[in-house]
């Protein structure tokens, strides 16, 4: 049962808390900002379009030669759910699939034009459209069935020249976390050995120009760290790899996240700063934020205007008051021009008690909207909704299972999915498919008007909000 709180201001918050023919296509709409394409496993891959009061509208339907992993048997299996993507235009979608567990292919189609394409890859991987749809970039693994953290080799396909190029790789070892700068730009993090005493193992940041097929290293985090962090913590770290990234055209500027795995297997992050010319910039270190963090973790970067928000996610074991005090928290944070400010908090009272799974702006910058895990509730799935600039909650509240996924459909109106599991974890999937009226508090639930698990479809940008 679904439970909505409207409340004022809140300090803390305790205990509460998405090929071969045949191809078969039916009617189509152009899809507006208001709208958000999801697909349906059934006994058939089928592709829908939600629009803002809920409704769907069947686009696409893939033919009995195509299962998704877990899901079915067929010609052509599709890995993982998440291997489906949609080019940022919204009008093209594409996947990969293997047949027989030795020939990989790329497949893609228009949303205006029911014609399935395809051509061959080297493995199976994850996709990443470019901001203007007409290239995609793959980083194939052999035949695994998960999109890979690192890879050996990656490719650009075009789709107006029909050309699959490999992407240089000048340090010569696995790289990865790529994202699109540009169109002809791409982001990436590759693992170095950085020995600036102490040695860390880092995952630095390169920018790659596709026209000019040359790289520049973004950052040094093994002499970065060493002069930023605490040296009774650094010297105890084993790996420290650039992860989340956003770009700020107010700042001009690239915010990424510094996330440390230390020798106990806890993580620390830092926020830092990029002018794209080697000029890095400490900008927020979360133990000096909040110095009792036992560990605290970036889960998201969220650029507006000139202001970047982060959140995390930290366990907190306030000092002389014993292991029962411990509590995991939530936290928001606005980053400007006047320092670092802190928006909004959540806690859970026990250890390892939450787990932050999904972040999202909506569409008029004003609000944030949180949703994860809280096992201290018998009700264990929660998501809050945050006025940016007050700090208040506008809508909390608990629903059976974990949020993994939000998708905003206009200011007063998201979509948030539930999972059956752990958010990332292989084979689970979704519970709910529910649209939440902010303004009235209302919800419906739309996963009884599917014959199966719904998946939405989101493009990666990092000059999104």
């Amino acid at each position: 049962m679904f439970r909505a709180v409207q409340l004022g201001r809140v300090i803390v918050l305790v205990v509460i808390l998405m090929v071969m023919p045949p191809f078969v296509a039916t009617s189509a709409q152009t899809p507006t900002e208001a709208t958000r394409l999801v697909f349906e496993i059934a006994d058939k891959v089928r592709f829908y379009q939600i629009d803002s009061a809920g409704i769907r509208t069947p686009i696409y339907e893939l033919s009995a030669d195509f299962a998704v992993l877990s899901h079915g048997k067929a010609e052509w299996i599709i890995p993982i759910p998440e291997s489906i993507v949609v080019s940022p235009q919204a009008d093209k979608i594409a996947f990969v699939a293997i047949q027989n567990y030795t020939d990989s292919a790329l497949f893609w189609f228009d949303v205006h034009d029911p014609v399935l394409r395809q051509t061959p890859l080297p493995g199976l991987g994850g996709l990443q459209w470019s901001p203007d749809g007409r290239m995609i970039l793959l980083f194939p693994d052999g035949v695994e069935i998960s999109i890979p953290v690192y890879v050996k080799d990656a490719y650009v396909y075009s789709f107006e020249a029909g050309t699959l190029n490999p992407l240089v790789n000048p340090v010569n070892k696995p790289f990865g976390n790529f994202h699109w700068f540009d169109s002809h730009r791409i982001l990436y993090r590759a693992q170095s050995e950085d020995c600036a005493a102490p040695c860390i193992d880092a995952g630095n940041l390169f920018l790659f120009e596709l026209d000019t097929q040359t790289t520049t290293r973004l950052t040094d985090i093994g002499h970065q760290l060493p002069a930023d962090a605490p040296n009774d913590k650094i010297q105890f770290y084993a790996d420290c790899r650039a992860d989340i990234v956003r770009w700020s055209s107010a700042n001009n500027r690239l915010y990424y996240s510094v996330n440390c795995v230390d020798t106990a297997d806890q993580v620390h992050s830092y926020l830092y700063s990029s002018d794209l010319s080697g000029g890095n910039q400490l900008e927020a270190d979360l133990l000096t934020l909040q110095p009792e963090n036992f560990y605290a973790v970036i889960q998201s970067i969220h650029v507006i205007d000139d202001t970047v928000y982060f959140t995390i996610e930290s366990e907190i074991r306030p000092k002389g008051e014993g292991a029962a005090a411990i509590y995991a928290g939530w936290r928001i944070y606005a980053l400007s021009n006047n320092g670092v400010r802190s928006i909004w908090e959540a806690r859970f009272n026990e250890a390892g008690a939450a787990w932050l799974s999904a972040v999202e702006v909506s569409p008029d910058n004003r609000k944030l909207m949180v949703g994860g895990l809280d096992y201290t509730s018998d009700e264990e799935g929660y998501f809050a909704v945050v006025d940016l600039e007050s700090g208040q909650i506008i809508l909390q509240g608990h629903v059976p299972t974990n949020i993994c996924e939000i998708e905003w459909l206009e200011a007063t109106r998201v979509i948030y999915q539930q999972f059956s599991g752990i958010c990332g974890s292989s084979f689970i999937a979704p519970t709910s498919f529910t649209v939440l009226n902010l303004a009235t508090g209302e919800w419906e639930e739309l996963i009884s008007d599917f014959a199966g698990p719904v998946w939405m479809l989101t493009a990666e940008n990092i000059f999104a909000p």
